[in-house]
């Protein structure tokens, strides 16, 4: 059932109490701390820096409901040896590369066998022997870098005279594997027009046929590569344990709420820190060998809003008095102040 309040915008001041409690609610786990010992195989440091070694502290978190509660537990506090190394990382990469398929190509079939006048062959022939590979690379389109096996193993020796000589001493090029297939394709399928033209054969005399070939493709694919990254190691040199003893009284909690209690412990005696989340507590500490009793006694409240989902619609109502500002609104049942809770905020 809803209930209509009348509200003043003013805070309750919350007295203090101390006394033994029942215990009770009390939840607690701890905290990993990511560190492992490393075996044999521990790498070396990186040349760009030097081991460091630094103690880390312990964290354990405790959730308490509102009769407080008590916890022992074992405080590891452990000693780390940080370095770095240098280890190669594989990445993946996309590169061009080549894939045949197959396809349709187109050639010339010729009927006149006294073709080749050109300038390009007559360059060819006429070049000085060291001279032979760069001409040849000019007259053929698509041969670049093998002209020079070309020339060194005698082909081209005689001038081809029509465009089938020209091609059969290409094939007979890549069936010897001076050249490459991917070459041949270049010199007659992509650049046949090309070379048809520039080495002198008449295209009266010759028509286009059509043939089934293995057509070669520029295509991405991954490719796998190592690039060297520094990474951080760590080993445990030491290890301190302390036996932590914690009770918690007087919690300045509402009916509903729970809260957690967040201990950090480091190697020193009185390295102990508490956090929480609404209760702000006196601490004392006394220390007996390795143990460490610590009491926490609840001395004021963390004030917080009023949390959205406690508004539970309905008009909202301004009233101006003389005196001070008042306002109503629906909420919440359980937010409603329960009898002789003092730490009920509204």
């Amino acid at each position: 059932m809803k209930k209509l309040l009348l509200l003043s915008i003013l805070f309750l001041s919350i007295g203090c109490s101390h006394g033994a409690k029942n215990y009770a609610d009390i939840t607690a786990y701890e905290e990993p701390t990511g560190y492992k010992t490393l075996g044999p195989a521990d790498r070396a440091p990186a040349t760009s820096g030097e081991p460091t070694i630094e103690w880390q502290r312990h964290n354990y978190n405790v959730a308490v409901g509102q009769r407080g509660g008590s916890v022992r537990y074992d405080a590891k506090i452990e000693q780390i040896m940080k370095w770095t190394v240098i280890v190669n990382e594989r990445r993946t990469r996309q590169v061009p590369a080549t894939r045949r398929v197959w396809g349709n190509c187109y050639d010339y079939k010729c009927t006149v066998e006294n073709g080749g006048q050109s300038e390009l062959w007559n360059a060819f022939y006429s070049a000085p022997k060291a001279e032979k590979p760069q001409k040849l690379a000019d007259a053929i389109a698509g041969l670049n870098k093998d002209a020079k096996e070309l020339v060194a193993k005698g082909y081209f020796h005689s001038k081809p005279r029509s465009w089938n000589d020209f091609r059969d001493e290409v094939r007979r090029a890549e069936k010897n594997r001076v050249i490459s297939e991917e070459v041949a394709y270049e010199i007659l399928v992509n650049h046949r027009q090309r070379n048809f033209v520039n080495l002198g054969y008449a295209a009266d005399s010759c028509g286009t046929v059509e043939y089934r070939c293995q057509k070669y493709e520029t295509v991405l694919v991954d490719e796998e590569y190592d690039v060297p990254v520094e990474r951080t190691e760590t080993k445990v040199n030491d290890v301190v344990h302390r036996q932590i003893e914690v009770n918690i009284a007087n919690p300045r909690l509402q009916s509903f709420e729970k809260e957690q209690i967040r201990i950090t412990v480091g190697k020193e005696q009185n390295e102990v820190r508490i956090e929480s989340d609404l209760t702000i507590y006196d601490k004392t500490m006394s220390h007996e060998g390795a143990t460490t009793r610590i009491q926490l006694s609840g001395n004021d409240r963390v004030r917080i809003g009023l949390p959205g989902e406690a508004y539970r619609g309905g008009p909202k109502l301004l009233k101006a008095g003389p005196e001070k500002a008042q306002f109503s609104f629906n909420v919440d049942p359980k937010y409603v102040p329960q009898a002789n809770n003092e730490n009920d905020q509204l």
